[in-house]
């Protein structure tokens, strides 16, 4: 009588179980990291172009959270920027411009604290004097425009992780 016994070696499969779980969370998170950043310097770009202002006026917050899900979190603030920052000051014969924007009536002028800017009367009174600002109202067209383009980016970068950690 011939005995036949075959037997199912399971250590690689459990090997696997145990090692990918870790490897999907560092997918994950090298993901979200490297997509922040390509976010981040996307819209710093677009925005400069869209504006007119230097790049390094936008000044973007990367936050990442670990709730239930990890989340990669990217602020760009909507407030106007100051004309100090919008280029170089030039006091003019009607006004005054920072880079390409011009301000009728402006006049370039120094504070107290040393802070340089363009400023312009309130009322026929020598005070109180309203600083000039750049309104931003294309920066939600282009967050959105980012946002999409980050979300593929994200997609694609996950998978070719995850399959590098699989191999």
């Amino acid at each position: 009588m011939i005995n036949l016994k075959i037997n199912l070696d399971q250590s690689d499969l459990q090997r696997f179980l145990n090692v990918a779980p870790r490897t999907i969370f560092n997918a994950q998170r090298s993901a979200l990291r490297t997509t922040t950043t390509f976010a981040d310097k996307l819209l710093k770009d677009r925005m400069a172009l869209a504006t007119g202002l230097p790049g390094k006026v936008f000044k973007n917050f990367r936050v990442f959270k670990r709730s239930t899900d990890y989340q990669g979190i990217i602020f760009l603030g909507l407030n106007p920027v100051k004309a100090a920052y919008a280029g170089k000051l030039t006091q003019e014969s009607g006004g005054a411009s920072a880079g390409q924007y011009y301000w009728a009536g402006g006049f370039v002028a120094r504070m107290r604290t040393g802070h340089i800017s363009i400023f312009k009367r309130k009322g026929a009174q020598r005070f109180p004097l309203v600083e000039q600002v750049v309104e931003l109202p294309q920066a939600q067209v282009i967050a959105g425009q980012v946002a999409d383009e980050a979300a593929n980016e994200l997609q694609r970068r996950y998978l070719e992780k995850l399959e590098a950690g699989l191999r």
